[in-house]
């Protein structure tokens, strides 16, 4: 018998935009086909496949959120109605989509995260009656990972995994599947060449998959981009290769254990190009999605016998969660919403769990906006009735409401509102949540205004009510901070780049009651170096602001005091920062401490804490941390900590402590002879929160509790606290001589404690809530410091009371 090779039947062309069909899987008993693209944001693109020699046609698509873009492998259980699609994310993903029946469209079901270094899902196959499918990733060395699929709409789960050879076994772009007989087998995308096809046996229920062997294509068969079995002859296939034109090489697969073998090729039509997904086999013919823009879905006839059919040839947040500039907190839920700044196509928010102590921030999952939503670079936070509004940095501005989710649900798009012609690019944002009112500061392009906007009750989207009037000299508005009780809110100006030299100005708005429009009320001007104020924050129980300034020479805080009524807001003075220090792109404030955390984004990028000063005290530096590239915060002052987005690709949120809160911190000491403990003694700075103190033993690198105390509160006032140890647990405390180490908490994130610069070791420190010690802390997980505390504790000898002391 003759060997009958595959050729063209017909293709179709899909819409703008879909392009780049890295990926596709099939229903051929519905008569449908399921491509995804190559795209950010990816589409699922539902495809009907046509009768006879009929040619394909386009039904609809499925836009998914950009962080599960691009799409670059699936595969589909059609009698349950479900497909998983793998993305090109480090780590990988894998999202559950439900298919819809007929010509319904499919919709989004769930998704699992993959480890880090299982990235790039760039193959995958099924195993639908065990409920398993195995993912190939396109790194060096490839890694096969089974992930269970989840029952009926749950979402899937990652099992286990395993990592193939190191330089040979690359690029897992293919794959195909016997789950009766137990093998999966992997198409490399080696360049140069030639590829590999590699044999896995699956395992059988939560078992890990292992590698058998692999077996070389002919040269020039480089990329192994899809493939498929025929049916018919389950012992053979078709490999796609990522060629120009596109070639399909046909391979038998090997019985049992034994290897794979090539059998031959063919190569497609001119403009045909790049075959990297198929969605499967019927009557005979086969659907490759081409790499093309347009996509193309070219349906091509198998071949018969076993000899060549086509021959073949053949990335810490997420994919486009860039630019962090915009950000809102509720940390009595422990959520922060992040806004990203995509240049050329929606804006993203990004949902991130805060962490407990010592817990990193953790990315939760985000919502994509709608097109012209772009560059999120001011927003504003109504918790209690769980929304946040973003604005946008385009012409004219948009304000959207965005619902926050409950829990770890992710965030949704409630509407939004398009504002006037000349109220473009917003850049800063204030709320007045009680009455329902935000306020919107315009940048850029003069005249400036401030926009109010109702943000609307429940689901109402938001709704423009009015502007104030212009002022030549008063535009750029970068930053502000409201005081609703007293119904005003000032508004720094940046002055962007042609006016960067000159003095900036810091502007009083009125509210304005109900509807009625807000009102500019009067402005300052700062002094001649004092010209770019990109953030601010304020103390409504003192009624003084402190604004960050500076650019590119130096930097400084500028206390304002806003005055009451309708006085024009009065410059107190200024606090200078180091010339490294700029720009002053976020601040935050807990008022309770005291202090500001101002983020400079500067080379290398730097939270800088800052003490307020009580009245009319200037404000003053006090030090500063590493945070990479910050361009706008949140803090949560009931934990102690601050949450920073950077500007980077993709995007980070670093968090920072900027008290001794969320810390046990303790100093070692030496005992020269037996003691009865008889109290413990804590100099405090500043009457503020509670206190728990403790002692802990040194055993070859852990530290053992042998004492702690109540929570005392914290009433010492530059003075000592003292503690008996018949208040504690246990009541008596009897030490042998060594080495002990005397440890304390705060709940306050004011400056409690005292001490002194010591020699590395001379402390620990361990992130915890403020909670009763631990029975032992390990020594892998205690950080040893310098810090020396002002803490003591006194004792009985056996013939006389002396007493020990730390300083």
């Amino acid at each position: 018998m003759g060997i009958l090779l595959p050729g063209g039947v017909g293709s179709v062309t899909l819409g703008e935009g879909e392009d780049s069909l890295f990926t596709g899987v099939i229903d051929a008993t519905a008569g449908y086909a399921y491509f995804g693209t190559f795209t950010t944001p990816a589409k699922v693109i539902k495809v009907a496949l046509g009768e006879g020699d009929e040619p394909p046609s386009r039904v609809g698509s499925l836009a998914l959120d950009p962080t599960e873009s691009p799409l670059f492998c699936s595969v589909i259980d059609p009698a349950q109605g479900y497909a998983w699609f793998g993305t090109r994310t480090a780590p990988g993903h894998v999202i559950k989509i439900a298919l819809g029946g007929g010509n319904s469209l499919p919709t989004r079901a769930g998704a699992a995260s993959l480890e880090f270094a299982e990235a790039n899902l760039r193959s995958a196959v099924i195993d639908p009656e065990a409920g398993y499918a195995y993912f190939g990733t396109f790194t060096d060395p490839g890694r096969v990972v089974k992930v269970a699929l989840g029952a009926g709409s749950d979402p899937p789960a990652r099992i286990d995994g395993i990592v193939l050879e190191p330089g040979l076994e690359r690029g897992l772009a293919s794959a195909l599947i016997d789950p009766s007989a137990g093998y999966a087998w992997f198409g490399t995308f080696s360049v140069p060449g030639p590829a590999r096809v590699v044999k896995i046996a699956i395992g059988q229920g939560n078992s890990p998959p292992v590698r058998i062997g692999s077996t070389s294509m002919n040269p020039g068969e480089d990329s192994l981009t899809c493939a498929v079995r025929d049916p018919s002859n389950p012992g053979e296939a078709l490999f796609g290769c990522g060629t120009f034109p596109g070639q399909v090489v046909k391979v038998s697969l090997g019985a049992g254990s034994a290897l794979p073998s090539r059998v031959g090729g063919d190569i497609f039509e001119v403009g045909e190009d790049n075959p990297v997904s198929v969605a499967g086999i019927v009557g005979g013919t086969a659907f490759f999605g081409t790499n093309t823009s347009p996509g193309q879905v070219v349906r091509v006839a198998f071949g018969t016998g076993g000899a060549a059919p086509s021959r073949l040839d053949s990335t810490v947040l997420l994919r486009g969660e860039n630019g962090l500039q915009s950000a809102v907190i509720d940390p009595e839920r422990g959520y922060a919403w992040f806004g990203t700044t995509p240049a050329f196509f929606p804006a993203q928010v990004v949902k991130v769990s805060l962490g407990g102590a010592g817990k990193p921030p953790r990315r939760v999952s985000s919502v994509a906006l709608n097109p012209g939503e772009e560059r999120l670079t001011c927003a504003i936070i109504d918790p209690g009735a769980g929304y946040a509004w973003f604005g946008t940095d385009t012409s004219p501005g948009r304000v959207v409401k965005v619902a926050l989710g409950e829990g770890d649900g992710p965030p949704q798009r409630i509407g939004a509102v398009t504002l006037n012609a000349d109220e473009h690019n917003l850049r800063s944002a204030v709320i007045d949540p009680a009455n329902g009112y935000g306020y919107f500061g315009t940048a850029v392009n003069p005249p400036g205004k401030v926009v109010k906007v109702a943000l609307g009750a429940g689901n109402a989207p938001p709704v423009r009510i009015g502007a104030t009037s212009p002022q030549t000299d008063e535009w750029d508005f970068q930053c502000a901070v409201i005081d609703p009780v007293k119904g005003f809110a000032l508004f720094g100006t940046g002055l962007y780049f042609f006016d960067m030299f000159s003095p900036a100005r810091v502007v009083k708005v009125g509210l304005g009651a109900g509807s009625s429009p807000p009102q500019r009320v009067a402005g300052i001007p700062l002094g001649t170096s004092e010209d770019i104020l990109l953030s601010a924050i304020y103390d409504p129980a003192t009624g003084y602001a402190w604004f960050g300034q500076g650019h590119t020479v130096s930097a400084s805080i500028i206390k304002i005091d806003m005055e009451d009524g309708n006085a024009a807001p009065r410059q107190v003075g200024s606090g200078l920062l180091l010339n490294d220090e700029s720009p002053l792109a976020a601040a935050v404030i807990d008022p309770e401490s005291g202090y500001g955390l101002f983020g400079a984004g500067s080379f290398p990028a730097k939270a800088i804490k800052v003490a307020l000063g009580d009245g009319e005290a200037l404000p003053l530096r006090t030090g500063s941390t590493g945070a990479e590239g910050v361009h706008c915060a949140v803090i949560d002052p009931g934990s102690g900590v601050a949450f920073f987005g950077s500007a980077n690709a993709p995007g980070n949120v670093i968090k920072i402590s900027y008290s001794q809160k969320g810390y046990i911190k303790a100093t070692r000491i030496l005992l020269t002879e037996e003691a009865v403990v008889q109290s413990l003694h804590f100099y405090s700075h500043s009457a503020s929160g509670d206190l728990r103190l403790a002692v802990y033993s040194e055993d070859g690198g852990e530290r053992n509790l042998l004492w702690q105390s109540p929570m005392v509160a914290n009433s010492a006032e530059d003075g000592w606290l003292t503690v008996p140890v018949s208040s504690g647990t246990p009541p008596g405390l009897n030490l042998a001589p060594g080495t002990y180490w005397l440890a304390h908490q705060t709940n306050s994130a004011a400056d409690v404690a005292g001490y002194v610069a010591g020699a590395t070791g001379d402390g620990f420190l361990v992130p915890s809530s403020f909670a009763a010690f631990p029975a032992v802390i390990p020594g892998i997980s205690a950080t040893l410091t310098s810090e020396t505390w002002s803490e003591y504790l006194s004792y009985d000898p056996v013939s006389e009371i002396s007493i020990w002391r730390v300083y």
